[in-house]
């Protein structure tokens, strides 16, 4: 006698038409319902939807901050306010929203286009509100340029200067490639009679505009894994502007993405890496004692053995790998390791790398109290008028990039071998990385 067939159980929710599905989802926005089941995940995988989640995630309830005031003044912003609210939820906590973003950013679906149109809309809807509020009145011309602009924020540093039919004048500057932000400096005659005191003529600029607010870098945004164009723009758009001092990260999540940028042979997305991690770092410090963000030993040996081909091309890219792990903390290459030695003496039997193969070796054999330079403690009054206490300490060869300012002031030989090598300083990350632009 054959056995009835058992029907799988489907549960309520999913009997729901797509329509209820996506409604109910708009009440709560519980990222974790689209990934409860398949069915809830196609039901829940429109652009509208997926809009509005970040939206309810990245918004900022402080849009604008002017400058120069004692009080800030309360602007409407109609449009900003009915496209961050598209959910129709309550303001969410810091650490509400902190877990939200965490938990999006963490998944597959927010990717750098979807997040860049997301910042852009937010962006626009801001700027849109402002001019109207304060009856910004330009020529056609400036109007479609600034239209244009504001719809679609440039992949580079842009400053829009105008003036209206009033005579008032506007400078936007989007001060970030891939900017999320905007400064404005607003002057007209009103100004200068009161009529607008929201808007401080003494400070340029004097209007920060910034409608989201970036509180976490998960490890899915740090480790790349594989590490793609995309990947690295939404890594850079990400933390431009973000609250260094708040946001929260795991020091893992950035060496698991620079062992990876590194293993790719990825110059670029180990720069954007390092760039990060400093500034987090630079803007958590407690004193200048501190030392910077350090990295794994085997990094560097992992640079070396990447290459699988032996020419002056491949010598070029982990050559370049290499000096970006210097500059992000020297400290942390071990000191006469084999196989580092082994790579620089390589490096000298090629006239293009010889030069930083011989700083390498000099590095790398360097005693340890080599790396305690002269400081001077703290000025007092002694017997003979004002005096300097001066102790030898150790302070980081690299910060940000470039040499240390204790280096820069002494004038190090190591210094001044690398200026030699190299042709120059190195400059800092933030310069690299501005620099890079769109093609990245």
């Amino acid at each position: 006698m054959s056995q009835p067939t058992r029907q799988a159980s489907k549960s309520l929710l999913l009997l729901l038409p797509n329509e209820l599905l996506q409604s109910i989802y708009l009440h709560c926005l519980e990222p974790n319902l689209a990934l409860a089941s398949g069915l809830l995940g196609v039901a829940l995988s429109s652009e509208t939807l997926l809009q509005a989640t970040l939206f309810q995630a990245f918004w900022s309830p402080d849009p604008l901050e002017f400058r120069g005031v004692d009080v800030q003044p309360i602007v409407k912003l109609p449009r900003y306010s009915l496209l961050a609210r598209s959910a129709h939820l309550s303001e969410q906590t810091p650490e509400e929203r902190e877990k939200m973003q965490r938990l999006i950013l963490a998944q597959r679906w927010p990717t750098f286009t979807r997040l860049r149109k997301c910042f852009s809309q937010l962006l626009a809807a801001a700027c849109y509100d402002l001019f109207k509020d304060i009856n910004l009145s330009l020529t056609f011309e400036d109007q479609l340029a600034l239209d244009d602009l504001i719809e679609n924020p440039p992949h580079k540093c842009t400053v829009f200067t105008a003036t209206s039919l009033d005579g008032s004048k506007i400078v936007l500057n989007y001060y970030w490639p891939l900017a999320r932000n905007a400064r404005l400096t607003y002057t007209s005659r009103e100004l200068y009679t009161g009529h607008d005191p929201r808007f401080n003529w003494r400070c340029t600029p004097n209007l920060e505009i910034e409608p989201t607010i970036v509180m976490t870098l998960p490890d899915a945004c740090l480790q790349g894994a594989p590490w793609t164009h995309s990947k690295i723009q939404k890594l850079r758009m990400l933390s431009y502007g973000m609250d260094m001092k708040d946001v929260t990260y795991s020091s893992a999540g950035f060496h698991a993405g620079m062992k990876n940028a590194v293993l790719e042979r990825d110059p670029t997305a180990l720069l954007v890496l390092a760039w990060v991690a400093d500034r987090i770092f630079a803007m958590r410090k407690s004193s200048h004692h501190d030392t910077p963000f350090e990295l794994p030993q085997d990094i560097f040996r992992s640079a070396i053995s990447s290459s699988t081909e032996d020419n002056e091309s491949a010598d070029a890219i982990t050559i370049s790998i290499f000096k970006i792990l210097l500059r992000t903390h020297a400290e942390s290459m071990p000191k006469s390791d084999d196989r580092i030695v082994a790579w620089a003496t390589h490096l000298l039997s090629r006239p293009s790398s010889q030069a930083f193969g011989q700083w390498l070796l000099d590095f790398s054999s360097r005693p340890e109290e080599n790396e305690y330079i002269i400081d001077t403690g703290h000025w007092g009054f002694g017997l003979y008028g004002i005096r300097g206490d001066f102790d030898k300490v150790r302070r980081p060869l690299f910060q940000g990039g470039d040499f240390s300012y204790m280096y820069q002031r002494s004038g190090h030989e190591v210094m001044e071998s690398w200026v030699v090598t190299e042709g120059g300083m190195p400059g800092t990350f933030e310069h690299d990385v501005g620099n890079t632009g769109s093609e990245i």
